[in-house]
């Protein structure tokens, strides 16, 4: 049985053992593609880079989305942050949501610019939770859970958090369990088992973010 004590310990727990690792998973520093490093060198993938640009010019924003990830992650281009914010701009400036996200975490980051610029991030993301990003949303709320960047509000941190956790977001999920069980969880049995409640579905993915209660 889950006990209030168990979870809170737990909860505390996974966070000095995962703060690093969350932070990371959203900032998009390491390429998440399963296509071998020698995929990228192939003509088929060469082929398809230059159709990329060529309708990136064109002002298609999912292409120059694409095109800003390959220079991000270094991926069939030499890895160029300046590049990425470039591109990722240049879709973010068509409110193209993923175009905004991408942006928010280049600034986020600090990459392609002379410093991380919190204020930056927060607006672009926002634009891009604003839309509808499941990944912004829960990023969003994760903002106001920690106040990072904008007072700490955690009806707000709910209001975020839960609108990606219902899409399945494994990130969201598991910082609302927290969010519940540390945050509101002492005064309120239904939030404490509220947030044990998502805990357990964001732990039922088997994601990184787990860890057993």
């Amino acid at each position: 049985m889950v006990t209030k004590a168990t979870a809170n310990n737990n909860s505390n727990n996974k966070n000095k053992a995962k703060k690093t690792k969350v932070k990371t998973s959203r900032k998009g520093t390491e390429p998440s593609s399963t296509a071998p490093t020698d995929y990228y060198q192939t003509s088929s993938f060469l082929e398809m880079l230059q159709a990329k640009f060529l309708a990136a010019e064109k002002g298609d924003p999912k292409s120059q989305v694409d095109i800003g990830q390959y220079y991000l992650y270094g991926q069939g281009l030499a890895k160029n942050h300046d590049q990425a914010l470039t591109w990722f701009s240049r879709a973010a400036d068509q409110d193209y949501m993923e175009g905004q996200f991408m942006k928010g975490l280049i600034y986020y980051c600090g990459f392609g610019v002379e410093q991380r610029d919190l204020e930056q991030a927060i607006f672009w993301i926002r634009k891009a939770a604003e839309q509808g990003h499941t990944a912004a949303e829960g990023q969003l709320g994760a903002f106001y859970a920690r106040g990072e960047g904008v007072p700490k509000d955690i009806d707000m941190a709910i209001e975020w958090l839960t609108k990606a956790a219902e899409k399945g977001d494994g990130f969201a999920q598991w910082k609302l369990g927290g969010v519940y069980v540390r945050e509101r969880g002492s005064n309120s049995e239904e939030d404490f088992e509220l947030g044990i409640a998502w805990y357990r579905k964001e732990a039922a993915q088997k994601l990184s973010y787990s860890t057993p209660m």
